[in-house]
């Protein structure tokens, strides 16, 4: 099957990022063919300095959204080289008619014993691979997004202590509730308690 594919690739297009590889992410092969070391290149242009490029070790296989339809996204968990720090490295595709997710992410930024961001880089859009073509009708583009966060815990059904629990609640119910988060959607969306996740580092003004 690898074979097969390898086949097919390389009959479509001698450019990586055409036959729809991402040419950021990069394996070491063993000797025996198999993949080792993976790494993650990121680069980014603050709006007032010049182009940021940085490495990041994978650490752990990425978590796939399996549907043949939608945002496609992919969570990897990698290291940052330079301080051993775990990062989580989101993949998506954002429909242009659907607010940044770098809004909520900078409000988010306001709040104590919440996930924040390091980085947001939207790489492409699917206007982009139609050749110049006029399409007779409109399509819906979907922008290639890459968000760059600290790491979370596991879900909060994994608690250790009572008070850990009750201090990943609390935080979970601060940002649920902050009037400055009620303009985001998803503030709607994840209720369910897969997706409250244990942060190692919870707001320490609340319990004691």
């Amino acid at each position: 099957m690898n074979l097969f594919v390898r086949l097919v690739l390389g009959i479509t297009s001698q450019d990586e990022r055409l036959a729809g590889l991402d040419t950021s992410i990069r394996w070491n092969i063993l000797p025996n063919g198999r993949k080792g070391e993976g790494w993650i290149t990121v680069e980014s242009k603050p709006k007032d300095g010049p182009l940021q490029v940085k490495k990041y070790k994978i650490v752990k296989a990425p978590m796939i959204r399996f549907s043949i339809r939608g945002r496609a996204t992919t969570t990897w968990t990698v290291e940052d080289p330079q301080n051993k720090e775990k990062i989580c490295l989101k993949d998506y595709w954002r429909a242009e008619d659907r607010q940044k997710e770098l809004v909520f992410l900078e409000v988010a930024k306001k709040l104590e014993g919440v996930c924040h961001y390091y980085d947001y880089v939207e790489r492409a859009c699917t206007a982009e691979f139609h050749g110049g073509a006029k399409l007779e009708q409109h399509l819906l583009h979907r922008h290639e997004t890459r968000v760059i966060m600290q790491a979370y815990g596991a879900p909060i059904d994994h608690f250790k202590s009572p008070k850990q629990m009750l201090e990943a609640l609390r935080d979970a119910i601060n940002g649920e509730f902050d009037g400055s988060l009620c303009i985001c959607p998803a503030c709607s969306l994840s209720r369910r308690p897969q997706e409250s996740l244990l942060w190692r580092r919870p707001a320490p003004r609340y319990l004691q």
